[in-house]
């Protein structure tokens, strides 16, 4: 088997340590892998915006500091101040400047929702998908992946927006595992639970 102290052994345990959410202990590994030049910059670009992608914004900015070391980067930021380090950063990292603002628009439309502004809620979630599809890995047969919890929020917000024929097609065909189906947010789960698709979105699709 393949030593553990390998660079790719040590490669491999950051990206799974990221999926978890254990961003700090992928940071130091990934910090020894840069200064060896073990690992390029831009793959850990792509790992951050592939966190962005998947509504993962802690591990994101775990990660930022090695990607763009003169950031600012709050500690806790606002939504707002996540939208602008978005914008600073589209210049010279594009992919993770969209994605930063596809995320901010995706907060704002689960508040929309929540606060009864459906159709509000609807054109962000409508710039959260245009800006975060655009990060996400491909997938056989639709193209680009987006997050299933994005999918899913998005379908509840046609929903309260009398969309319901867009929101049903929305999560056609669509895989959710346990561990994202409890991250859907009560708003989104209480409005799908109504149409009778949550149930549905428990069970893996057919391929």
């Amino acid at each position: 088997g393949l030593d553990p102290g390998h660079p790719i052994a040590q490669r491999n345990l950051a990206l799974m340590e990221l999926r978890s959410q254990a961003g700090p202990k992928a940071v130091l590994r990934l910090q020894e892998l840069l200064q060896a030049g073990r690992i390029a910059p831009k793959e850990i670009e792509s790992w951050a915006v592939e966190r962005v992608c998947e509504l993962d914004l802690v591990s994101a900015l775990d990660l930022l500091p090695l990607v763009a070391p003169k950031a600012n980067i709050p500690s806790t930021p606002s939504t707002q101040q996540v939208f602008d380090l978005g914008s600073s950063l589209e210049k010279d990292h594009p992919a993770l400047g969209e994605a930063l603002q596809g995320w901010s628009h995706a907060v704002w439309g689960a508040q929309q929702a929540q606060e009864s502004r459906a159709h509000e809620a609807v054109r962000s979630y409508r710039q959260a998908v245009r800006l975060l599809q655009r990060g996400t890995r491909p997938a056989a047969g639709d193209g680009k992946r987006l997050a299933p919890l994005l999918r899913v929020e998005f379908a509840a917000a046609l929903e309260l927006a009398g969309q319901t024929a867009e929101a049903r097609a929305e999560l056609d065909h669509l895989s959710i595992s346990a561990s994202e189906l409890v991250r859907v947010p009560t708003w989104a789960g209480e409005t799908l639970k109504d149409l009778g698709l949550l149930d549905r979105l428990s069970e893996p699709s057919a391929p």
